[in-house]
Parts: C-alpha cells; sequence; structure tokens
C-alpha cells in the first residue's frame, strides 16, 4: 500500500524512543547516549530544543508537563516540559529499572525493573517512596487515567492489574500468559541488534481510552480483554512468535498500529479485527524499536538514532473513520464500547409500571442516551465555572437560590488536563466515583465503585450513558440518579443494581414538574432495602428493592435524605434561605418521629453545607457541618419533641493537633461514626476535599469540646480529661441507653450492655478523679458539687475514703447524708 516515508535525523547513532506529548503538542525523543530533543510536531524539520538526560535508557512516559526516563543503571529522572529542565533523579535502584508512569494527575509515579517490586514515589511528600513485593521481574508498566489503574507486564508473561485510586495499588487481578515472557538481560548499553535483541519483544499493554479495555501483545496478535478481566477478543496475524516489536492504539481507539520484526506494520481495525492497512519498510537501514500515533501518521524510533515518520497510509475514507482526533488525544467516539451488543450498564428495562406515581412511558425516544454518545444527547446539568486553580466551583446564584443535588460524601469535580473526577458519594463501605472528559471531545462518562474491605466486594465499573450527579451505596447495592438540575427535561433518572451482578437492576424514571429537580437520593441499609427520592419541591417517593413504588408524600424542599438499616430515614429540608429543619420517618408505617425539628446549619463560602451525614452502628444521626467542622450526634430523638444535637468531637481540632503548626493544614473527612470512634479521611494538603490518590480512612476518638485545651500545661491538660470524660459518659450512656431500650435492637441487648457498664463505670472513674483533684487543691465547696452528681454508693463510699485521707471531716459528713438520700431513695423505688 502506498505511503509516504520521511526520516527525522535526531541523533547520529544510538537507540532513540520516541512519544507524541499532546499537552505540549511536542515529539518527544530520546536517545541513549543521554539527550532529549523536543521537536515541533507539525514541523519536525525545525530545530529541536535540546535536553541533557540519563544514558543507557530503557524507557521515557509522559503525562502532562512531566516526563520520566529510566534506565539500566537503575536511576528514574524527571523532566519538567515547561521549563525544559531536568528536576533530577527522583529514585535509585541497586538494579535495571525497566519501565515507569506517571499516576494520579502526576502526584505519584510507579516504576519497576528487575529487583521484584513495584516502587511507588510521591513527587508531593519529598519523593518518598513505598514499595510492592511481585513474583517476577517488571518488564512494561501501562496506565488508565480516566480508571486509575495499572497493568504490570511480569517477565513470565503474567500481567498484574492495580487499582490506584488509593495510597497503595490494590492487587485486583492476575491475566496469567497475557504477554510473552521476557527476561532482560542488559545492564549498560542495549544492543537490540545482537546481545539483547531478545528484548525485543513487545510486552508493554494498551488501554483504551475510557479504561473498559486492555490490550495485550501476545505470540499470536492482540488480545482485548474487558474490565470482567475475561479474554473478549483476539487479532491473530499469522505472525512468528514473539515477532512484535511494539503496538500502539489510535488516539480515538479505532485503529491500532503494529510494528513487527519483519520490518511490516499493520494496521487493523479495533473492532472488527480486518486489516485496513499493511506497509512494508523491508528497505529500511534502521532496525525500529519503538512505535507512535500522532493524527493520522505513525513515528517509528530506531537503533540508529533516526526516526521515521509514516503519513499518507489512510486513505480519505479511513480518515473519516479516525474520528475526530483532536491534539489531547481524544476523539468523538469510544469504539468497543460504542458497538458492544449489550446495553449500557446492564440496565434492565422491565421496570414496574407504577404510572399513577411515576412517569413509566419509556419509548426509544424517552431514552435516546443508549448505546449512543453522551455528550450528543445530555443536557448539560450542572452550569460550573473553572476556576483558576482548575477546580470546578458552584456559581453564586446557585448557592444563594437554588438547591444544590446532594450526595453524602459527595465533592465537586477536580480537573486534570482534559480529565474531570469527583466522588459521587463515600461513606465508610465505599466510594462511587466519576470520570469525565471534555464535551467537545465527546468521550463517555464512566462510574467505578470501590470498596475499603475488597475482601466482602469487588470494585466494578462501568460506562455512564445517564450522565449521573446522585448516588446511594449500601452493602448491597449502588443506587445512582441523574437529577436534571438545570435541564428542561420533565424527569429525572433513577437506576439501581447489586454489587454482586447487574443481572437484577432496574432503571426508573422519576416525573418532575417544571424547575424541580431531584436533590437527594439513599438506600436502606438492609435485606429488604427501600430506596427513598427527594426532590427540590418536597416530594418524597419510596421504592422496594425491585423499583416498585410504596408511597408518596410531600414535605418541605429536601436538602438531603439518608437511610439507615432499620428501615428509618433522616431527612433534611430547608425552610428558608439559611434555615434548615430535620424529619425522622419510619418506613414502615411512615411515621414521622421527629418532623420539622430546626436543624444547626448554615452556609459557608468556605467549606460545603453539610461536610458529613450519616448514622452510627445504632442508627442514631450524626451530622459534621461545614462551617464548624464539628461532630454532632441525635439524642434522645425517640422521644417526640425531645431529640438535642450533642458536640461529641472537633474535627478540625482534633485532626491538627490543637492546631499544632506542623498539622494547621491538615483536614479530615468524616465516613461514619463506631463506637467512639470516628472513621475519617485524612488530607494533609489543605485540601476541603478528599483527592486522587484516596487515602485510607483513620479513627478520631471522639473528645467533647469542654474546655480550652493549653498543650504546654500537661497537669490541666489531665484535669480536663476528666471533666471531658465525665461529660462523654453521661451524653454517651444517655444515648445509648435509648438503644437498649429499642425494640430493633433486642439481638444486641448483650452488646449494649456492655458498652452501657462501659459508660457508667467511666461515669464513676472520672467524677472519682475530679473529686481527688479538687480535695487535693482544696476546692471543698467544687468537691462537693462533683459528689453530688455521683449517683452510685460505691463511688460515694471511695469519695468518702478520699475525704478521710485529707481528714477533711465536715466534707465527709456531707457525703455521708448523700449516701443516705441515695439509700432511702433506691427504698422508695
Amino acid at each position: 500500500m502506498a505511503f509516504a516515508r520521511d526520516r527525522i535525523n535526531a541523533f547520529p547513532e544510538g537507540n532513540s524512543l520516541v512519544e507524541y506529548n499532546p499537552h505540549i503538542n511536542k515529539l518527544l525523543v530520546v536517545n541513549s547516549v543521554g539527550i532529549l530533543k523536543i521537536f515541533k510536531i507539525d514541523n519536525p524539520e525545525l530545530e529541536p530544543t535540546s535536553v541533557d538526560v540519563l544514558e543507557n535508557l530503557t524507557s521515557l512516559s509522559s503525562s502532562n508537563d512531566k516526563l520520566l526516563v529510566a534506565n539500566t543503571a537503575g536511576h528514574l529522572e524527571l523532566v519538567d516540559l515547561n521549563t525544559n529542565e531536568s528536576k533530577g533523579i527522583v529514585y535509585r535502584s541497586e538494579l535495571p529499572l525497566r519501565d515507569s508512569v506517571l499516576i494520579n494527575e502526576g502526584k505519584r509515579l510507579v516504576c519497576g525493573g528487575d529487583d521484584d517490586k513495584l516502587i511507588i514515589i510521591n513527587l508531593e511528600e519529598g519523593n518518598s517512596s513505598s514499595s510492592i513485593k511481585l513474583p517476577q521481574q517488571v518488564v512494561n508498566i501501562s496506565y488508565c487515567m480516566n480508571a486509575e489503574i495499572l497493568a504490570v507486564s511480569l517477565s513470565n508473561g503474567d500481567v498484574q492489574i492495580y487499582s490506584t485510586i488509593n495510597e497503595e495499588p490494590n492487587l485486583l487481578e492476575t491475566l496469567k500468559s497475557a504477554v510473552s515472557s521476557k527476561i532482560h538481560s542488559s545492564m549498560d548499553e542495549i544492543d537490540y541488534s545482537d546481545d539483547h535483541k531478545h528484548e525485543l519483544v513487545a510486552t508493554k499493554c494498551q488501554w483504551l481510552r475510557n479504561g473498559e479495555f486492555l490490550l495485550t501483545p501476545s505470540s499470536e496478535g492482540i488480545r482485548t480483554y474487558n474490565r470482567d478481566w475475561e479474554l473478549e477478543k483476539e487479532f491473530k496475524f499469522g505472525n512468528d512468535a514473539d515477532s512484535i516489536i511494539d503496538f500502539k492504539v489510535s488516539s480515538n481507539g479505532r485503529s491500532v498500529a503494529v510494528l513487527n520484526k519483519d520490518f511490516k506494520v499493520v494496521v487493523f481495525d479495533s473492532v472488527s479485527g480486518d486489516v485496513t492497512n499493511k506497509f512494508d519498510l523491508e528497505n529500511s537501514e534502521d532496525l525500529f524499536i519503538n512505535l507512535e500515533w500522532y493524527k493520522d501518521q505513525l513515528f517509528l524510533g530506531s537503533n540508529k538514532g533516526v526516526v521515521t515518520q509514516i503519513k499518507d497510509f489512510i486513505d480519505s475514507a479511513s480518515k473519516g473513520s479516525l474520528g475526530d482526533i483532536d491534539d489531547d488525544g481524544g476523539s468523538n467516539t469510544d469504539v468497543l464500547a460504542s458497538n458492544s451488543d449489550a446495553e449500557p450498564n446492564g440496565i434492565n428495562r422491565n421496570a414496574f409500571d407504577d404510572s399513577i406515581i411515576d412517569a413509566e412511558d419509556e419509548s426509544d425516544e424517552d431514552f435516546p442516551y443508549y448505546n449512543k454518545d453522551v455528550g450528543s444527547v445530555l443536557d448539560r446539568h450542572k452550569k460550573r465555572h473553572r476556576g483558576n486553580d482548575g477546580k470546578i466551583t458552584i456559581s453564586q446564584s446557585a448557592v444563594e437560590g437554588d438547591l444544590l443535588p446532594y450526595s453524602p460524601g459527595s465533592t465537586p469535580f477536580s480537573r486534570s488536563a482534559n480529565v474531570e473526577r469527583r466522588y459521587l458519594t463515600m461513606n465508610s463501605i465505599g466510594y462511587v466515583w466519576v470520570v469525565k472528559t471534555d464535551e467537545t471531545e465527546g468521550s463517555q462518562q464512566s462510574i467505578t465503585v470501590s470498596f475499603f474491605d475488597r475482601s466482602v466486594n469487588k470494585d466494578y465499573h462501568f460506562n455512564d450513558y445517564h450522565k449521573f450527579d446522585l448516588c446511594g451505596i449500601n452493602r448491597h447495592g449502588v443506587l445512582l440518579g441523574h437529577s436534571n438540575y438545570q435541564s428542561s427535561k420533565s424527569y429525572g433518572s433513577l437506576y439501581y443494581r447489586s454489587h454482586e451482578s447487574d443481572q437484577e437492576s432496574w432503571d426508573k424514571k422519576i416525573p418532575l414538574h417544571t424547575g424541580e429537580y431531584l436533590t437527594s437520593i439513599s438506600i436502606t441499609d438492609n435485606e429488604d432495602s427501600i430506596v427513598v427520592v427527594g426532590t427540590s419541591l418536597g416530594y418524597l417517593r419510596f421504592y422496594n428493592q425491585q423499583g416498585l413504588c410504596v408511597n408518596i408524600i410531600k414535605v418541605n424542599p429536601i436538602v438531603s435524605v439518608i437511610a439507615s438499616s432499620i428501615n428509618s430515614i433522616f431527612l433534611v429540608s430547608r425552610l428558608s434561605v439559611n434555615l434548615y429543619s430535620f424529619s425522622i420517618i419510619n418506613c414502615y408505617d411512615y411515621k414521622f418521629i421527629q418532623q420539622d425539628a430546626i436543624l444547626p446549619l448554615k452556609s459557608d463560602w468556605k467549606s460545603p453545607l453539610i461536610k458529613g451525614i450519616f448514622f452510627n452502628e445504632y442508627n442514631d444521626p450524626c451530622l459534621v457541618p461545614g462551617n464548624d467542622d464539628t461532630l454532632m450526634i441525635l439524642s434522645s430523638w425517640r422521644e417526640p419533641s425531645n431529640s438535642k444535637w450533642i458536640p461529641i468531637l472537633n474535627c478540625a481540632q482534633e485532626v491538627t493537633d490543637n492546631n499544632n503548626a506542623s498539622k494547621k493544614n491538615w483536614k479530615c473527612w468524616p465516613l461514619g461514626l463506631f463506637g467512639d470512634k470516628l472513621n475519617c479521611i485524612l488530607s494533609k494538603n489543605n485540601d476541603q476535599y478528599p483527592g486522587f490518590p484516596l487515602a485510607m480512612p483513620i479513627e478520631l476518638s471522639i473528645k467533647m469540646p469542654i474546655n480550652h485545651i493549653d498543650t504546654s500545661q500537661s497537669e490541666q491538660q489531665e484535669d480536663e480529661d476528666y471533666e471531658e470524660n465525665y461529660v462523654k459518659a453521661k451524653a454517651m450512656g444517655i444515648i445509648t441507653n435509648d438503644s437498649l431500650t429499642d425494640q430493633d435492637y433486642q439481638e444486641f441487648n448483650d452488646e449494649i450492655s456492655d458498652k452501657l457498664a462501659y459508660y457508667s463505670n467511666l461515669f464513676d472513674k472520672s467524677l472519682l478523679k475530679l473529686f481527688a483533684d479538687t480535695c487535693k487543691q482544696g476546692n471543698l465547696p467544687k468537691s462537693y458539687s462533683i459528689a453530688k452528681l455521683m449517683k452510685n454508693d460505691k463511688a460515694l463510699i471511695a469519695a468518702s475514703k478520699i475525704c478521710q485521707r485529707f481528714e477533711f471531716n465536715n466534707l465527709a459528713v456531707k457525703i455521708g447524708k448523700l449516701r443516705d438520700s441515695l439509700v432511702d431513695f433506691d427504698d422508695v423505688e
């Protein structure tokens, strides 16, 4: 097939690896002599920019404005592509490094080589490193930013799949014999034409842009794995074993170019597998060692320093099939996903018909987003302004007027290059995060459901054709919703699926008035889950786990709704601007346990309205307002008109260790309360919201905000702990006792009784400690006031003995009278 070939004389000799960087729109060529040359991609004849780098390179990898170069000496160098300056060696290994990639928006990197370890380096924390032991040597690493996932090729041919959403990569799967086995022997200069020609075998995997599919080079061709890590397709070209040197996917995912050892380049369609182009470079003087796409052109690195440019090999019809490729590597197609036979998300269209309450006219026109590009069929759902810091913020008019769709633990979008990400929801069970690209590129939005305890559930991933912006998650499944905020449609969308399978999933359309939209959705955490959906006009709908609507009521405009494990819901409503209320509803009989009680919330530009909202293990509602960052728990809520909020932890004070200078920028993101421990995500970079990667949760002990803490006076600190423990024991004892009398917790009575006994003991112990300290100080009136708080005869006996030791006889007599009155009271009872 006809094609045009140009030679870019980058270097007179040496191994030259080539890569295109869309961020700076330049062609990067690194040579084994230790020089990086940066060419203008559309005019490579112009004089390039040169940067000194490591010699005897084994790999190069770039992302945004950073470039990594690894070599056989075991060094890894970082280059700033904005300033074209080396930032020096960021990691040293005793054995050769074979590959490296930047991950997590360039905040961290991963590298590996001959020492059987995967190294993770945090560039934002002084290049601190950690490692994961591997069963074999690392030969290549491939990373997908959209899915936050790694494919690590090992020397025995296995490929290990790691999630990089957390601080420590988590092994998801091992694909056995997915690539050719390869053992590196080069320790210094690499000679691909002679001593090290066995190393010139493709083992680097390629991700399709949205992370839905993984392509691996095998001895027979190219294999395609789906995100269930099953072999989807295999494309064979009749080549000899281990004949593939390199392969790359075009930026739109439509075509795959394969470079073979016989000097042939094969281009095939990634969907059908049909060969669309095939050309021979047999008369070349160079041994080609790597391959790179740029639009409809190919660049080949070689062992002679020269880069070969191939163009005009695609006819006009084929160019059209490539789609609109832009300089950022984006396109308006997602090939394998858009041609899948299955409906997106595995959604079951056979929902129940309860048209009196729900809009169920589900014609194809009502669901235009099935098997179509999300950018071409969905309305824009939120108007945002992109700030200079790359974050997306909500407009002021929305904050002051509209209620915004809200899910517990959700965050705004953060942007890196052409990718935006956010957490749709987050709690102690797990988190749901969404990735989308610029709408001009038309790439599909995708959702990943992740868990903190992966021994119970496995992470899963799917394309989002609905543009979901609401979410709820429990132990059994995930609930997603499209709010219809700032849209002209007359309905919102709801979708539920089990964590185990999408076979029993269902979707629903929620009817909406003009200007109405969904504001919050939730699902109870029990076997017979109840789905709850609230709107901006106060419509509250209830569904069973199969999607059948079972009730509807009208309340005040809904800010947030969360559901417990005993079929009760906690509802936050807005009465007026900056005036909020809460209600508690029993989902068995739909009776209000509490109704429109005033809630201490206040809008604050510096923080979200609600930072955390959840139930503890005994279904007591808990709240962390954004304006004061203090954890509160609702006490006596089972008694009508008697509920009260008890502040039990100043989160900001606790996480900064009482405003310690070295921790002043630390923040926490609350997830849940278990016993006396707040489960939360710690951020050390002054970030209001958790980012990527996500740190593992930590626990903070609750501490009642009673006194000002002066860390310079240890004795005062100890004394104040007794006072705080007394108030904590009293408050939490009341809350625990309420749980003991709740019929829904009969099976936990022994556990609750033990907890109540602990608080009772802490109550008496704290008062006795305070009593002894005040006696020591000679403050007898205060000592007597403390004694009057004691409700236990044993505690009063102990207080009397303390008086005798200090020879406070009058005080001992008074305490004796307190004992007598306590005994008399018991007789009456």
